[in-house]
């Protein structure tokens, strides 16, 4: 499969899920999937250390990551990881959204030149686990990679995005959502 594939049948994945949850919402009175979602928006631009947004806390160290216009894929701004070993960024939901099903985001990479490495951890029951490894799945390009994480009902209670990369470049992140485990009916 081509690049250009991929990112239409990601496209068309991510419009035919929205055109159903829309569908959904409106046909139904019962408990429906609930979606925690950052855009990057409504960030500050610049470092970010910590931000609260209305969904979730974000929190980085010094110098790990900042919120850019530079990219984006579906609504202004993206969260950058800067280049360096071990750069990370932990996302905490604020929103009692119930189990985790799936998490997916669009990402990049900044360059092709190695070393790159990128991981997700899951944090539960005090401990952090790897949920899901990255390293050949986000590519270069216009934030062309549609990542998505199988939770499988997990319920952890803050998630970790690392990043390994050569010194001034990095990853973007944008769109990210965090989607419950409730049944989709239909009345």
């Amino acid at each position: 499969m081509n690049k250009n594939t991929f990112q239409v049948n990601a496209v068309k994945k991510i419009l035919f899920f929205t055109t159903c949850m829309v569908c959904f919402f409106g046909c139904s009175s019962q408990k429906q999937p609930i979606v925690l979602s950052e855009g990057f928006a409504d960030f500050p631009l610049g470092e970010l250390l910590e931000f609260t947004s209305s969904h979730s806390i974000w929190t980085s160290e010094d110098g790990n990551a900042e919120i850019t216009e530079k990219k984006s894929k579906l609504t202004p701004n993206s969260l950058r990881i800067s280049g360096g070993e071990n750069k990370s960024v932990t996302v905490e939901p604020q929103e009692n959204i119930g189990s985790h099903e799936m998490m997916t985001f669009w990402a990049e990479r900044w360059t092709r030149r190695d070393p790159f490495e990128f991981r997700v951890l899951g944090f539960e029951n005090n401990e952090w686990s790897e949920i899901f490894n990255g390293d050949a799945v986000v590519e270069t390009g216009n934030l062309p990679s549609f990542v998505e994480i199988f939770l499988n009902g997990a319920n952890y209670s803050k998630y970790k995005f690392i990043c390994s990369s050569p010194e001034n470049t990095g990853m973007f992140i944008d769109d990210f959502k965090i989607f419950n485990d409730a049944p989709i009916t239909l009345d």
